[in-house]
């Protein structure tokens, strides 16, 4: 059974999955995690939980907010977007990437101690 739970960012509740290492939501095998920003979902491979994958996975959130993809936006402005995204949010997205991570870690523990 997959574990979740709810997560605010940007005022909205997104729901955070930590799926088997083997679950096909995750379509790309090498893929560690994945955002699926209209759905306001993420979903964590279980043995691949890491604070990097989740940072990486809030950078993506936070960027999609920025609605990017909606513009003819060129690579240089993209840049920049992103580059004033982290030194206007990236404090918050780290601090939340955190408490994120600290969840995810006691998700696991309960997971692994329910299966026993």
């Amino acid at each position: 059974m997959n574990k979740f739970t709810r997560f605010i960012i940007n005022d909205d509740e997104w729901i955070i999955y930590i799926v088997p290492d083997d679950d096909k939501v995750i379509q790309d095998e090498d893929a560690a995690a994945v955002t699926e920003f209209d759905q306001r979902e993420i979903f964590f491979r279980e043995s691949y939980i890491t604070d990097k994958i989740v940072r990486h996975e809030l950078w993506h959130v936070h960027k999609g907010y920025c609605y990017i993809g909606t513009a003819d936006i060129d690579k240089l402005i993209t840049e920049e977007i992103s580059a004033e995204l982290f030194a206007d949010r990236g404090p918050h997205i780290l601090k939340q990437a955190t408490e994120l991570y600290n969840i995810l870690l006691k998700m696991k523990v309960e997971k692994n101690e329910d299966e026993n």
